[in-house]
């Protein structure tokens, strides 16, 4: 049998509150554009500075990271959006999501600038 990844362990630390905004790309079936997904949530949020130059040379500059319990938008790709967390707003830059090793989604990581 194949355990899952324990919550436990992450629990204690999950503990601020942050509402996630997903910017959603298509339309709709009526034609319209689809609403932003906005989902709010505990995590755990780190602040820390990390900076690197991309293929084209452009400067980026993560500046935190948040990590929730579970898949926070089950069947959407997250490619954009912004976090508030703190009082303070970020950019979405990168999306990961952790998966146990029967494949359901342990975590997800927002890597923010």
């Amino acid at each position: 049998m194949i355990k899952k990844f324990n919550n436990r362990i992450l629990e204690p630390f999950i503990q601020t509150e942050c509402v996630v905004s997903i910017n959603r790309e298509g339309v709709s079936e009526q034609g319209e554009p689809l609403q932003d997904l906005v989902i709010k949530t505990k995590c755990r949020f780190v602040e820390k500075l990390k900076k690197f130059y991309t293929k084209e040379g452009q400067e980026v500059k993560l500046l935190g990271r948040i990590t929730t319990l579970g898949d926070i938008a089950p069947n959407i790709e997250i490619s954009g959006g912004t976090v508030e967390v703190e009082g303070s707003k970020y950019y979405i830059y990168e999306a990961r999501r952790g998966r146990n090793p029967d494949g359901s989604i342990h975590h997800t990581v927002l890597e923010l600038m």
